[in-house]
């Protein structure tokens, strides 16, 4: 399962998310036929190895794929995937 880089939570000078950076800048270009997968193939080993990934419900109770929702007493905010990737109208 991959974790999606829209909303991340870290403490104020995260190493973690430095390196993250880094990869990122040298790696994606955004001219690979990619928009969103170089980013989060670059993270999700990271974050299962070195942080706390919390369930879905936390940040995206909206599964964009199955288009459902499961808002919970832990859902802290969400995410609405706006595909805005695909270039179409935004609702």
């Amino acid at each position: 399962m991959f974790v999606n880089t829209a909303v991340l939570g870290a403490e104020k000078g995260s190493q973690l998310l430095k390196d993250y950076l880094a990869e990122v800048v040298g790696k994606f270009k955004g001219d690979d036929g990619l928009y969103f997968e170089s980013s989060i193939e670059l993270i999700t080993p990271r974050l299962y190895k070195e942080a706390r990934v919390l369930d879905p419900d936390y940040f995206y109770p909206y599964d964009h794929q199955q288009e459902t929702e499961n808002i919970t007493d832990r859902t802290i905010c969400k995410h609405y995937f706006m595909k805005s990737w695909l270039g179409g109208d935004k609702k």
